[in-house]
């Protein structure tokens, strides 16, 4: 769009330099996005002579772009509307998400547990095990463990839960 292209143009003349995306038809009827890094060259007393763009075809890196977006919107969708309870927490204990249904399980809101320790929530009983669980799975091979164990609701009572704990590795370093 034009007035974007003059947007660009302006930026350069300010700054000296700008980095815009932009989306090209190509020949054979396809859309090419590209980035140009433009450069803007002045003389001796500063009057702009020239710009140079390079392009960069950013064709893939979109679309890869397109699917982690769409990926990540299918799993806050399922995690969010899942009829069972599930929880995400930190190699602290520290509830980072929770959905609905782990809520209304509880008795508690969303903003009274996150933040707030697994733990915490869990029958004084049943610590030890929830933490050797996560412990062993921590530095094992293994990347998941089912067993029962009981949780405290918000009005106080005991409420057993089958559970499944999974263990998301960092892809790059393989740490829990």
């Amino acid at each position: 769009d034009k007035a974007r292209v003059m947007e660009t143009v302006g930026n350069l003349l300010e700054e000296g330099f700008v980095t815009q995306e932009y989306r090209f038809r190509h020949k054979d009827g396809t859309y090419r996005w590209m980035r140009g890094d433009a450069t803007l060259m002045r003389d001796a007393s500063g009057k702009p002579l020239a710009g140079i763009v390079s392009w960069t075809d950013i064709t893939e890196r979109k679309l890869a772009e397109d699917q982690l977006r769409l990926s990540e919107q299918r799993f806050r969708l399922a995690f969010e509307h899942a009829p069972i309870g599930i929880d995400i927490f930190d190699h602290q204990y520290q509830f980072l998400k929770v959905n609905k249904a782990f809520c209304d399980m509880v008795g508690y809101d969303e903003k009274e547990i996150i933040g707030r320790s697994v733990l915490d929530l869990t029958h004084p009983d049943d610590r030890a095990q929830t933490t050797e669980t996560t412990m062993m799975l921590k530095s094992s091979v293994e990347t998941r463990h089912i067993f029962e164990k009981r949780f405290i609701g918000k009005d106080g009572r005991i409420i057993w839960a089958i559970v499944c704990i999974v263990v998301v590795r960092n892809g790059a370093t393989g740490e829990p």
